[in-house]
């Protein structure tokens, strides 16, 4: 948190610090003994939309406050800050300002883009928004006998990660560690967080991460099992509407889809399926930029060759 020199809070970042660089490393056989040491020597802080800056009169000030403190924090525990965004939402932040403190301060920055829906609407208006193949979609799961439910054991984290690890392994879809679902389970973060489960009687057939925050919701790690892929059930599609409607009705403002390529002509055949399916929500296309920082060129140019391996 940021004070001014009456001690008001005036600004806020949430950060996560650990074990996000290497997940494809981390996700081996032999994880227990590499998660520690690439937590030690791979450590990067990540966030998505802030620094939040409440004290809009003096914007600028507090948004470069918190990005000096953070990067001299940096500097000292980690090897780079990844993948931040500021707050795309927040209409009384002038972009062009905020990406010039971000380049100033040895930040590369990369176009990215995500769906945006508004859910502070009702239900009605919510489903009404969907497109044609949404509707379909989330209808066919329901007369399929799809259920979704807030998973709360440990034995259905661990087979939503076997469901995760077989997605990206077959489609290259990143991946939580099997650490980062337990601090969900054992609720060790100050965030909301929770893993949502589709489920057709006793079988598990999809789930997603979702962490609200700033009356946010951000969906993350969706991952389809190869049995409700081969049997056609769209067991994604009941868990995002879900997960819309749920937390419409929670009073939250906004739900972010997380993720597309913007560019339509650079597009993948496997982002091209990710934006369609993020696509057909109604939420509103927002291009921004994230930032990174590497602080040690020689721990980010040796991760670079683990990785290499490991895919090999």
């Amino acid at each position: 948190m940021c004070r001014n020199k009456d001690d008001k809070i005036v600004g806020q970042l949430l950060f996560f610090s650990g074990f996000f660089a290497a997940r494809s490393i981390l996700n081996k056989p032999l994880s227990k003994i590499t998660l520690p040491l690439a937590t030690k020597l791979f450590n990067v802080f990540t966030w998505s939309f802030g620094p939040l800056v409440f004290d809009k009169d003096n914007y600028e000030e507090v948004f470069t406050a918190i990005i000096n403190y953070i990067d001299i924090m940096a500097k000292r525990k980690i090897y780079a800050i990844r993948n931040v965004t500021f707050p795309i939402l927040d209409l009384e932040a002038d972009d062009n300002t905020l990406n010039g403190i971000m380049v100033s301060h040895g930040f590369r920055k990369k176009l990215h883009g995500t769906f945006i829906i508004n859910i502070s609407k009702n239900n009605d208006e919510l489903w009404q928004q969907l497109t044609k193949r949404a509707k379909y979609d989330v209808r066919k799961a329901r007369n399929d006998g799809v259920e979704v439910k807030v998973a709360s054991s440990e034995d259905e984290f661990k087979k939503y990660f076997e469901i995760v690890k077989e997605a990206k392994k077959n489609g290259g879809l990143p991946a939580p560690v099997w650490t980062r679902l337990e601090i969900i389970l054992k609720k060790e973060l100050n965030v909301a967080e929770q893993l949502l489960l589709a489920v057709q009687g006793d079988r598990i057939l999809a789930g997603m991460v979702v962490r609200s925050f700033n009356k946010t919701i951000e969906q993350t790690f969706l991952a389809n099992s190869e049995f409700a892929v081969k049997n056609k059930i769209y067991s994604p599609s009941l868990l995002t509407w879900y997960a819309i409607d749920k937390f419409a009705r929670e009073g939250y403002t906004y739900f972010d889809l997380v993720g597309v390529n913007p560019y339509s002509d650079l597009r993948t055949k496997k982002e091209e399926g990710i934006y369609l399916f993020k696509s057909k929500w109604g939420g509103q296309l927002i291009k921004y930029n994230t930032y990174t920082k590497i602080y040690s060129r020689s721990k980010e140019i040796f991760l670079e060759q683990i990785q290499k391996l490991v895919a090999h």
